[in-house]
């Protein structure tokens, strides 16, 4: 496919110095053009102040195939975005007194095995759940094409007999199962689907007339298509539905959940939420400060994240609330800087690289201030991987050598190197792709070993290999600099039992 930009500069309202606003305006151009067509931006952005959309601008195609560029009208998934609706739609619920921060969960869920969890640990992530991704995997591997449910899922969660990561309140960890639980108790105290209900007491008072969540089940909507790069030996961007999800992780099976995301809207319907939300039409101001507080834990101490918001206070001063969205294919930004009433919406159907740092960047350039230029270096690692699947190993080590001391140019990563061979192990199918998986986890124990992670997925490989003696040393490496590699020493274990 192509890599086409279609760049889009809309207006800014002159609602500061004209002249100002127009220098903001040329260096966020200036700065948004040059991350499209370096392949870092293909999405869209838009800025309001104090209510008014002030800055908009697009870049690429929601729909390569059809060349339906990218908007502020585009409908697009928020991915975790929408945790912060799903934790507003609790507190609306908290304060029409229908439950309590303090309530055990289980008193909503008689058979949920964990009584100490709070619905307050649930929307602050620090209920200590076991990690649905992770609990989930070995269910996933004998059900690949399978879309899971809430209540499937909630199911296996029963089925690890109240195990959990750490005591409720003790720490945070972020949680996607925490959030598809706050979905069901929506549902439960409610007694409406968690769609109806965020239509009716969220979308619809808000003005939100392009947002909705996806049923279960539902194919997915006619919105922005969500590409990428499928390995890192590719070049060439993909559509999502057009990838064989038993070989390439799109997040399929767990693509229908709702609560921790499978939120669709727009960035006009996002700036129309944000409006609602400060103007207290949604939440009453009490709830709404208390969600962006930072949490307390058990030990006392903090944690910058309140119920569905980060919170940063940064060095000038201002107070920021935030929250990103990442699935496959698709990054996404609602943050709002609260002391100067002005909010940053985002998206980028390609999940372009300096996702962090285009949002600062243009927060800063926002407020007249500098920022740090885009490393628009060339990945060493994406030369390698090419040139190892094209022409063999020798070839790549030729390329490999020639480019690493051009570091003008190019930039070397070790995790970057780390998915390059799972890439080779999990992905591929050509010919000689396991060999091809341990020359390039071999080559990143060399380049980083000080690193226990390059030597513990060197041992993976080589024990896919077949290599057992091999990988059990290179686990036994791993182990020594990393005592506390809990799965290293299980697939440690697994082999010498063999």
């Amino acid at each position: 496919m192509k890599r086409f930009h279609f760049l889009l500069s809309l207006h800014v309202v002159l609602i500061f110095n004209p002249l100002k606003a127009q220098e903001i305006k040329q260096r966020l151009d200036s700065f948004l053009a040059i991350a499209a067509n370096n392949d870092y931006f293909n999405g869209c952005v838009m800025v309001s102040e104090k209510g008014k959309n002030i800055y908009s601008y697009a870049a690429g195609y929601a729909d390569e195939e059809k060349k339906t560029p990218n908007s502020i009208n585009t409908c697009f998934n928020l991915a975790s975005v929408s945790k912060p609706f799903t934790a507003l739609a609790v507190l609306q619920l908290v304060q029409h007194r229908k439950c309590k921060l303090s309530d055990p969960v289980m008193k909503y869920f008689p058979d949920f095995p964990y009584p100490a969890i709070t619905v307050r640990h649930l929307l602050s992530h620090t209920g200590g759940l076991p990690q649905l991704e992770r609990f989930m995997d070995d269910v996933i591997e004998a059900n690949k094409d399978k879309i899971f449910t809430n209540e499937e899922l909630y199911g296996y969660l029963l089925a690890q007999k109240g195990k959990m990561k750490f005591p409720a309140g003790e720490k945070w960890d972020y949680s996607n199962m925490g959030y598809l639980i706050l979905a069901l108790l929506v549902e439960k105290i409610s007694g409406q689907s968690f769609e109806k209900y965020m239509e009716q007491k969220i979308f619809r008072p808000a003005g939100m007339n392009s947002s909705f969540i996806r049923s279960a089940g539902s194919p997915e909507p006619d919105c922005a298509i969500r590409y990428i790069i499928p390995s890192m030996y590719d070049s060439v961007y993909l559509s999502i539905p057009s990838l064989y999800n038993t070989k390439i992780y799109t997040h399929k099976n767990l693509g229908n959940t709702r609560g921790p995301g499978n939120m669709f809207s727009t960035l006009e319907d996002l700036m129309r939420f944000d409006n609602a939300l400060y103007s207290g039409k949604l939440l009453d101001t009490t709830l709404l400060r208390e969600s962006q507080t930072p949490v307390t834990l058990n030990n006392g101490k903090q944690h910058n994240y309140g119920f569905g918001w980060n919170i940063v206070y940064n060095q000038f001063g201002d107070t920021l609330v935030y929250h990103d969205g990442h699935v496959v294919g698709i990054v996404a930004m609602m943050l709002k800087n609260k002391t100067k009433d002005q909010t940053i919406f985002f998206y980028d159907n390609h999940s372009s690289e300096a996702f962090f740092q285009k949002i600062n960047t243009i927060s800063h350039f926002l407020n007249g201030r500098g920022a740090k230029p885009l490393r628009l270096t060339k990945s060493l690692v994406k030369a390698y991987a090419r040139a190892l699947v094209e022409k063999g190993p020798d070839y790549a080590a030729v390329v490999f050598n020639t480019l690493k001391s051009d570091t003008a140019n190019y930039y070397l990563d070790e995790l970057e190197m780390n998915n390059l061979g799972y890439n080779l192990v999990n992905n591929a199918e050509f010919e000689g792709h396991m060999q091809f998986a341990c020359e390039v986890l071999k080559l990143n124990t060399i380049l980083f070993p000080k690193s226990a992670n390059t030597y513990d997925s060197y041992a993976m490989a080589l024990s896919s290999a077949g290599k057992k003696q091999e990988a059990i040393i290179m686990y036994q490496k791993a182990l020594l600099l990393n005592p506390n590699n809990e799965q290293g020493r299980i697939a440690l274990g697994k082999l010498i039992a063999k």
